[in-house]
């Protein structure tokens, strides 16, 4: 049998079903994934064909590592599963497309939207979106916002920092340090798009999926959902966005009953949640690797994803943390 494509995952950590995801796409041959991690108790990494430890991302040998990792498994692409490997990455692609290797990550001005949601904020502005009124804490007065708020770092992420108030007043403003932002808070549903976009800008297709629960910051029940009008902004969002590629998701407030929405913010990877946007015909990485196929169209809406707690059994074990 040929070799079919070899994926790297970087920081697989628990991304268990993403991995299956990935070992499933048929490219002529038997995928391949080779899962990296810092640590030895990844469940992914002990799950995967070959599994590889590297230095933590802030290291300056965690780059060299991947590309000899690259070179030794002779990886065709790399996808990021964390936000903060994310910039590092998006800088060295060249050290990785020179080695034939394909990094599934947006270019760096992406990335920094995703990363800073200020800025993604002014972006959203700018270009005509519908955005949650927000506001720097410096110069922040209580009565520029009325109704309930929600107080967050610029740069977090997971819901780590974040604090909700009735009201401006009620925000203990001289306990927040000056990377946090203050938001109205928006009513209505949260809905997370996954949609793909190809190494030359051809837009792969849009997945709504509604978050029903959430555990640990990332989506533990949802259900795809269809919406036309969030179906074209994000084809519009994603032809908007200057250099996205790879596999991407959008967050945004919905209104039910009258359809309004609101944007959340951007991740610039793919998401916890992906495998129910996979699962309902979505194949995105499929798509990227394939040539062009056109966008997704077709997939199953109303599907229902409960995930669940498994587990990865290591014999033998004498590593880290004993």
């Amino acid at each position: 049998m040929n070799q079919g494509h070899v994926w790297l995952l970087s920081s697989g950590g628990r991304r268990g079903a993403l991995l299956r995801i990935l070992q499933n796409i048929d490219d002529g041959g038997q995928s391949t994934v080779v899962v990296t991690d810092a640590s030895q108790l990844s469940a992914a990494g002990h799950l995967a064909e070959h599994f590889e430890l590297v230095p933590r991302i802030a290291h300056p040998d965690f780059i060299p590592r991947l590309l000899d990792i690259c070179r030794t498994y002779q990886v065709n692409s790399v996808v990021p599963t964390i936000d903060t490997e994310l910039e590092i990455l998006a800088s060295h692609k060249g050290r990785f497309a020179a080695l034939g290797v394909d990094v599934l990550v947006s270019d760096p001005a992406v990335v920094e939207l995703s990363s800073d949601k200020w800025k993604f904020n002014s972006w959203l502005m700018a270009n005509g979106f519908p955005a949650i009124r927000t506001f720097e804490r410096e110069g922040f007065s209580p009565d520029l916002l009325g109704g309930p708020v929600v107080a967050k770092p610029r740069g977090g992420s997971s819901s780590i920092g974040v604090h909700r108030a009735v009201s401006a007043e009620h925000l203990d403003l001289a306990g927040l340090g000056p990377e946090y932002i203050i938001q109205e808070q928006i009513e209505g549903v949260e809905v997370t798009i996954d949609f793909a976009v190809s190494r030359t800008g051809e837009f792969l297709g849009a997945v709504p999926r509604k978050r029903i629960e959430v555990r640990g910051g990332e989506v533990s029940k949802g259900v795809t959902v269809r919406h036309p009008a969030l179906e074209e902004f994000v084809r519009e969002f994603a032809a908007t966005l200057p250099g996205a590629y790879g596999v991407l998701n959008v967050q945004v407030f919905l209104n039910e009953e009258t359809g309004d929405f609101r944007v959340l913010e951007l991740n610039a990877r793919v998401g916890g949640g992906y495998p129910l946007s996979d699962a309902a015909g979505a194949d995105f990485f499929r798509r990227l690797i394939s040539g062009s196929e056109g966008p997704v169209d077709s997939w199953q809406e109303n599907l229902l994803m409960l995930r669940f707690d498994d587990a990865v059994f290591v014999p033998d074990y004498q590593g880290e943390n004993l």
